[in-house]
């Protein structure tokens, strides 16, 4: 069941780099729910970011990996609109690459952290756009999205967070 409620999105903090060791990200990319759960449970930041400031979720969302969304999403402290340097959040990595599933699950997400759909990266793209320009109408359902922004753009005043923090571009930053 998607959430239908309109809260403020949130406006997360930039994430420290350094506090997650890479390897972390690339695990929550590739799937590897015992390494994520491990480190977690050892007492790791569900919002920490390697050198680069990527983020599990980060990587979760850009690999589709729903088994491990579904543990980070357990985390009530969890950041859902942390921006990369092209000023993406975790639901534009998702849905630019027609994880239908991952959109929906982080649509569904009840935390403190609201999801900022109405988002727009550093080229004044949202999920629901770059969901279009590649491809994935009928995937990732970017009706769905519109129709949550257009909801969000009722309620009020739209906060954004600022983009990028200086991130070093590279392949993963897509």
């Amino acid at each position: 069941m998607i959430n239908d409620e309109v809260d403020e999105p949130c406006v997360c903090p930039a994430p420290e780099r350094n506090g997650l060791p890479e390897a972390m990200y690339w695990a929550a990319r590739n799937g590897d729910t015992d390494k994520v759960k491990s480190w977690l449970e050892g007492g790791g930041d569900v919002n920490a970011a390697d050198h680069e400031g990527d983020t599990m979720l980060r990587g979760a969302c850009r690999g589709g990996q729903t088994a491990v969304l579904m543990i980070l999403l357990k985390n009530e402290d969890l950041h859902l609109n942390v921006r990369d340097s092209d000023g993406r959040t975790p639901l534009m990595k998702a849905a630019r690459r027609g994880h239908d599933t991952t959109v929906r699950m982080m649509c569904a997400a009840k935390l403190k952290c609201k999801l900022d759909y109405t988002a727009q990266d550093n080229k004044g793209n949202t999920a629901s756009s770059l969901a279009l320009q590649n491809s994935f109408k009928e995937s990732t359902n970017p009706e769905f999205l519109k129709r949550r922004s257009r909801n969000r753009d009722n309620v009020g005043e739209h906060k954004s967070a600022s983009p990028g923090h200086g991130i070093a571009a590279r392949n993963r930053s897509s």
